[in-house]
């Protein structure tokens, strides 16, 4: 069936502008992009419309800027890279627009993008661009950089994120037993050790099987962290601030907000169909509240804490549309359970997330070798011969020690030669953490997790 469009343009609405910029220039280059503020009949059902035009367009463009992904886009991207996967001749072709840092492409970053970061009206990118969803290749080899040079597939000290499911191993069976959960019930609780995978397995296993429709319905997904002020984090998810809005005005409307789920004016019970209905086809809202344990360790007030709790329960009672995961570090679940009713809804609903196996049945890989070995493979990095069993043996199997091998994982692809990680280079990494500071006692590497910075969203 000849394409009725040359290519789908995917791009979160804080990036409208540029995007809209850069079609007209591949208007100007006799192309006809479909842009759904061009084209979409507002009220349109979001997966009709989506499943018409990525049947028909010849190429689709996803537009990644300074604030990453949009969740309506995410969806795009999965049916766009199935869609690639059945017919290998369809582009999926990432654009950097101006301002973005971490492009944060995972997937999307095994396909050569187009780099717009400098110059939105940068001519000889905007034509590689136009030469790619022609089907054409982009030109010269010093004109685009192969980008699995470019791409580090290990997350250091932080938890893997949707857009880096592509790189996400060793966690399947934790995975199909939240899938399992999801299909059961309305509130679940992901526990266990700090460190042990809970944020990456929720966030890069669960949420990407969701988005491709793994259960037959639309979904979309919210991720909060409780944080000081835990209604200020719903209602900002729930209802953000105008893109435009001044500091003190974006703080205006989310303390509005957050008094009425204080009050009980507003209910997340209410707003969740609300939310749903100004997305039509979407059928369900995941919320995946990461790092539970904040509502004890961050929260400023003991009732907003206890408040937020009582939102939860509310909103996920039989025949919700809404499902709420919280990940919780395995030491306060005791804190958490002390509530009666909190502890009743959790019956059945835990999760356990369990130390990594390093053993396997012959001719498999281990789940630790998998964390390893599988993400090199994606960005074609290899491992000098005997370096994955030292990294193995060095890390160990205990709970908790993800962190320090996705930090060694990383430092050892930072320093990689000629497209493979190396022992000169563990061996550099080991004689550094090993080497005394003044004044500090000598220990081996793996003596203890590096330092990690307070940053919301930290392995766990």
């Amino acid at each position: 069936m000849p394409a009725s469009f040359d290519a789908f343009l995917s791009y979160s609405r804080a990036d409208q502008d540029a995007v809209e910029t850069t079609a007209r220039a591949l208007r100007d280059r006799d192309l006809n992009p479909f842009l759904d503020r061009w084209h979409l009949a507002p009220g349109r059902s979001w997966p009709e419309l989506l499943e018409q035009t990525l049947a028909n367009c010849g190429s689709v463009v996803v537009f990644v800027g300074p604030q990453g992904l949009g969740p309506w886009q995410k969806r795009e991207i999965y049916r766009a890279l199935d869609r690639q996967a059945a017919e290998a001749s369809i582009p999926v072709i990432p654009v950097l627009l101006p301002g973005t840092e971490d492009p944060a492409l995972g997937f999307l970053g095994l396909n050569t993008w187009v780099d717009l970061r400098r110059d939105l009206s940068d001519a000889a990118m905007l034509d590689i661009l136009a030469r790619a969803i022609r089907g054409e290749p982009p030109g010269a080899p010093d004109e685009v950089a192969d980008p699995r040079a470019e791409i580090c597939p290990y997350r250091g000290l932080e938890p893997f994120r949707e857009e880096d499911a592509a790189f996400f191993f060793g966690r399947d069976s934790f995975t199909e037993r939240l899938i399992g959960k999801v299909a059961e019930r309305n509130l679940i609780a992901v526990v266990g050790a700090s460190g042990s995978g809970k944020s990456s397995v929720v966030r890069a296993g669960l949420v990407p099987a969701l988005r491709r429709g793994v259960d037959g319905q639309v979904w979309d997904v919210l991720t909060i962290l409780p944080g000081p002020e835990p209604l200020q984090a719903l209602a900002r998810a729930l209802d953000p601030p105008p893109a435009d809005a001044g500091l003190m005005a974006a703080r205006a409307h989310v303390n509005t907000a957050a008094e009425g789920l204080r009050s009980g004016a507003i209910t997340l019970a209410q707003v969740v169909p609300d939310y749903l209905a100004a997305q039509p086809g979407t059928e369900r809202l995941l919320l995946v509240v990461d790092q539970f344990e904040e509502l004890v360790t961050l929260t400023r007030d003991e009732a907003d804490a206890a408040r937020f709790i009582d939102l939860l329960l509310e909103a996920t009672g039989d025949g919700s549309p809404l499902t709420v995961i919280v990940t919780l570090r395995s030491d306060f679940y005791t804190e958490f359970v002390r509530r009666r009713d909190l502890a009743d809804r959790l019956q059945d609903g835990v999760v356990n997330i369990g130390p990594l196996a390093r053993a396997a049945p012959e001719g498999q890989l281990g789940e630790l070798e998998e964390i390893v070995r599988r993400p090199a493979e994606a960005v074609a990095i290899g491992f000098e011969d005997g370096l994955v069993a030292r990294i193995l043996d060095d890390v160990g199997t205990e709970p908790g020690r993800l962190p320090l091998l996705e930090y060694l994982l990383t430092e050892l692809w930072r320093r990689r030669s000629r497209g493979q990680l190396t022992h000169e280079a563990f061996e550099d990494l080991s004689a550094a953490s090993a080497a005394p500071s003044p004044g500090a006692r000598r220990r081996p590497m793996t003596g203890s997790t590096p330092r990690r910075s307070r940053r919301p969203g930290g392995c766990s």
